[in-house]
């Protein structure tokens, strides 16, 4: 079983219990887990680090979502199985990231910084999508938050449509490379990527409204950032997460039964 690693469980869990993740499945350590990481306190990235057992390939490593939606479009075939797309590389993690003694070199923080002001854009044009999400789901159109759940039943619906996606794939501006609506499905990054978009995009107008008075949160960079797994969790079929407020109950929503290991 294909699982992807999530900073929440790396962070929280115990050696002896990653270790017997991986032994268990396929875990899969995306670039986008790596982010999370170099941005975060030196303590929780040091205490990541050593939670993952102390050997050599101890994880799958695989390129950001972005990657997988590039080779998409250059074959027009899907991404999956995602074993195949990951660094065919042997390796070992400097045992300084263990030890707690690791420090960047100023190169490594200019390129942090420049990935960091990649995402905040990236997040920008997220946030516009979860604000006009009633182009796709006129019912969301000014609502304000704190309606019931049932209220959301049936935008949650046709977002897991497959020809809804479709549909809604087929209407947005797009270079010509990319596949056509017919061929994509479930099983593809570029469809897993707008489904995500919609049902986050009604979370978020369940959570914070729509209406002109709505406010979203301040730094929704995290938020982003769990989308990129949500949509590689889907592809993998499973996340190790405890992350219950979005990453988890998103998930849930996109999936019928999810592996979602905590």
């Amino acid at each position: 079983m294909e699982i992807i690693l999530d900073k929440s469980y790396l962070q929280a869990a115990k050696e002896k219990e990653i270790s017997s993740l991986c032994n268990e499945h396929f875990i899969i350590f995306p670039e986008e887990l790596l982010y999370e990481l170099v941005t975060t306190k030196e303590t929780a990235l040091f205490a990541c680090f050593k939670h993952l057992p102390d050997q050599s390939n101890p994880v799958a490593l695989m390129p950001r979502l972005a990657k997988l939606i590039q080779y998409e479009l250059g074959l027009q075939r899907p991404c999956t199985p995602l074993r195949d797309r990951i660094f065919n590389v042997e390796y070992d993690f400097n045992r300084a990231l263990r030890s707690g003694t690791y420090a960047f070199t100023n190169e490594m923080k200019s390129d942090i910084a420049k990935w960091k002001n990649e995402i905040v854009e990236d997040t920008t044009l997220f946030i516009k999508q979860c604000q006009s999400i009633d182009l796709w789901f006129p019912k969301l159109k000014d609502i304000n938050s704190g309606l019931p759940d049932d209220f959301f039943t049936e935008p949650r619906a046709l977002a897991r449509d497959r020809n809804f996606v479709r549909a809604v794939y087929a209407k947005l501006n797009k270079p010509v490379e990319y596949p056509d609506p017919s061929i994509i499905d479930e099983q593809w990054a570029v469809f897993r990527s707008l489904q995500t978009d919609l049902m986050a995009g009604i979370l978020y107008a369940q959570k914070y409204g729509t209406c002109k008075s709505s406010c979203l949160p301040k730094a929704p960079e995290h938020d982003y950032i769990d989308l990129q797994l949500v949509v590689l969790s889907c592809l993998a079929g499973g996340i190790a997460s405890r992350d219950e407020r979005f990453v988890i109950r998103l998930l849930r929503q996109l999936l019928e039964s999810p592996i979602v290991l905590r």
